[in-house]
């Protein structure tokens, strides 16, 4: 079933300090200045939120630029300096996976952060990163973790107590998370797009893909407009000002990006809305980057009743949503299926969401998982109440006209 054109509409938008911190950091001339000198006045890195700190090495570089002098400059640089190293460590760690899973005959591609810093940014001090992002083909996501275990990668499902749910987590899963010896984070995914898995749904992002050096091995590396596209899907579950410089950047050091492409993943994914979304908000904060000609194209697209549903419930905030997200993950990966096999499907479907080793603790964990909900339901009722009390309390009543 299909719906009408895509209608797009602007959803979590940033903050206004948000906003400035963009400007500032990625705008260029007057724009970016006045904007700079707008926030530092008012600029507080201890009370920050922490999306925020991740923009906050791009604009210590674009001060400097700049010329802005300001007190807050030396916190910044040793904000920059320590995202480096971090990710100095991290690409060590990163790196040293890559070989292993090389020598073993395993194609890998590096997504996310890696593919930022590889591909755009060329600067370890640019982009934060927590964890380190990579892509394997889904026939060699099993041997890709026995290799990385073998290596002292300990996987999430190391202690199943049901030895199925490693081959539940491959068949309805994504990635794995991994980690090493050193504690440093590693996500080894099969598929790309958390909302669209299946042995076969990445190939077209496979065969557009370019190559990149990484530690001085080849690796792969997104499609331009299908890095965007990745940028955009995944910034659904984020910040906004956590993606977005990201997508300024890919478009900037991408004039002749393929916006055909885009446009045509975007729908054969049933992902108009999710990208035209994201692509408002960049347009919104930066007006050249996306022409116009895109958002009209993306507004022409018949979007079906089940994406924009999906859409709907994935716009949510995480904290309010986990059901209506894992409904929409089920019915992604259950299209096609007879009654049985749809049957057959949920109790590994449930164990790989709940993160629990094996069926038998299901109950506990969806109990545990409905009560977290519930607190957590009234827990934002209180602060809501809380602020409208002290918002009504700030405002002066109006004279009696009897007195």
């Amino acid at each position: 079933m299909t719906g009408t054109g895509a209608n797009i509409e602007p959803r979590n938008l940033p903050l206004e300090e948000q906003r400035l911190i963009l400007r500032a950091a990625l705008e260029r001339g007057l724009a970016g200045r006045e904007a700079a000198l707008a926030w530092l006045p008012q600029a507080d890195i201890d009370s920050m939120q922490f999306e925020s700190l991740k923009v906050l090495p791009q604009l210590y570089d674009r001060l400097r630029t700049e010329g802005i002098e300001d007190p807050l400059l030396p916190r910044l640089k040793g904000l920059k300096k320590r995202v480096w190293l971090s990710n100095q460590l991290l690409f060590r760690a990163a790196s040293e996976a890559i070989c292993h899973l090389q020598q073993a005959g395993i194609d890998v591609m590096v997504i996310k952060g890696l593919a930022m810093v590889v591909g755009y940014y060329g600067d370890y001090s640019q982009r934060s990163m927590g964890d380190a992002d990579l892509l394997v083909r889904c026939e060699d996501a099993r041997k890709a973790c026995e290799v990385l275990s073998r290596r002292g990668w300990t996987s999430e499902y190391a202690d199943a107590e049901d030895p199925r749910r490693s081959e539940w987590a491959f068949q309805h899963g994504h990635a794995a998370h991994l980690l090493n010896s050193q504690g440093k984070d590693l996500d080894l995914h099969w598929n790309l797009l958390v909302w669209r898995v299946g042995p076969e749904v990445d190939e077209d992002f496979w065969a557009a893909s370019n190559e990149a050096s990484f530690g001085g091995r080849k690796v792969r590396i997104l499609n331009p407009a299908d890095q965007l596209l990745h940028i955009c899907v995944h910034g659904t579950d984020l910040a906004p000002i956590c993606w977005i410089s990201d997508a300024v950047v890919v478009l900037r050091s991408t004039p002749n990006l393929d916006w055909d492409r885009l446009l045509t993943q975007a729908q054969k994914r049933n992902l108009a809305l999710m990208v035209g979304n994201a692509l408002l908000h960049v347009r919104h904060e930066f007006a050249n980057l996306v022409p116009s000609q895109v958002m009209t194209e993306l507004l022409r697209l018949r979007v079906p009743i089940f994406e924009r549903c999906e859409y709907r419930a994935l716009t949510i905030p995480r904290g309010r949503a986990f059901g209506l997200r894992m409904l929409f993950r089920f019915l992604c990966l259950s299209r096609g299926m007879n009654l049985l096999d749809w049957m057959r499907l949920i109790p590994g479907f449930l164990c790989v969401e709940f993160k629990v080793p094996s069926k038998s603790q299901l109950p506990a964990a969806f109990f545990r998982k409905t009560a977290e909900e519930i607190v957590g339901c009234f827990v934002r009722r209180s602060r809501r109440a809380a602020r409208d009390v002290q918002g009504s309390a700030s405002i002066p009543c109006a004279p009696n006209s009897n007195g």
